[in-house]
């Protein structure tokens, strides 16, 4: 039992891992002024799934509104992030 549950840790810290990797390659990204192509939309294909809840939620509050910055992106980071280390 404790090996199932070892390894599922280990799995979704994987996951939060490279959902952490993309969504920093990602916003490396953005600072180019580069075509969206192939790998734009793998990265978000990837991080989205993430990011959306916080960015609906931000919305139904108004926050971070007309701000150029995408806060709910940097805040799914900071979430995903924070759990990783709690696992």
């Amino acid at each position: 039992m404790e090996i199932i549950l070892t390894l599922t840790v280990l799995t979704i810290r994987l996951i939060l891992s490279a959902v952490t990797l993309a969504m920093f390659i990602r916003a490396i990204l953005s600072f180019f002024p580069i075509e969206e192509g192939a790998i734009h939309s793998f990265l978000a294909l990837i991080t989205e799934p993430f990011i959306l809840p916080i960015r609906i939620l931000f919305d139904k509050m108004g926050i971070a509104v007309g701000i150029p910055i995408d806060i709910p992106f940097f805040v799914t980071y900071l979430l995903i992030t924070i759990l990783t280390m709690f696992l």
